[in-house]
């Protein structure tokens, strides 16, 4: 019985190969945006060096992550000029990283100064008034 299964599966792998393969690439790419989705930062905003790493294998796939859905659609057009969809796709994850650490500092200078501030106020707060007679 087992020995019949393995037999029809076999059969159906060599009949169907281009499908097979097809398929194989279909769930090879599903399980890569998983892997990348699950590496990815809490926020949009915060670089990723997994993105480097998508890059490399499929230029197009990081760009889209990253945002930028024309350009990838452009960027699987020139895809058969594989070295040049590679620099642009690492480019642009490069800025897209810059600009997410730039968004990040920004952000703490915002929250030191609030914080400085509230400090300020507080003590402003304690103080007792000058006594005038």
């Amino acid at each position: 019985m087992f020995d019949h299964i393995i037999t029809v599966v076999i059969s159906f792998i060599s009949r169907n190969l281009d499908i097979v393969v097809g398929l194989t690439a279909v769930i090879v790419i599903w399980l890569l945006v998983m892997l990348l989705l699950s590496f990815r930062s809490q926020s949009k905003n915060e670089p990723s060096g997994a993105f480097y790493i998508v890059a490399l294998i499929f230029p197009p796939l990081a760009l889209l992550l990253i945002g930028q859905p024309f350009n990838a659609i452009l960027c699987l057009l020139i895809l058969p000029l594989w070295p040049l969809a590679l620099i642009w796709s690492l480019l642009a994850v490069s800025e897209h990283n810059a600009k997410a650490a730039r968004l990040r500092d920004g952000r703490l200078a915002r929250m030191i100064a609030a914080a400085t501030s509230a400090a300020a106020d507080q003590r402003q707060q304690n103080q007792w008034p000058a006594m005038t007679e």
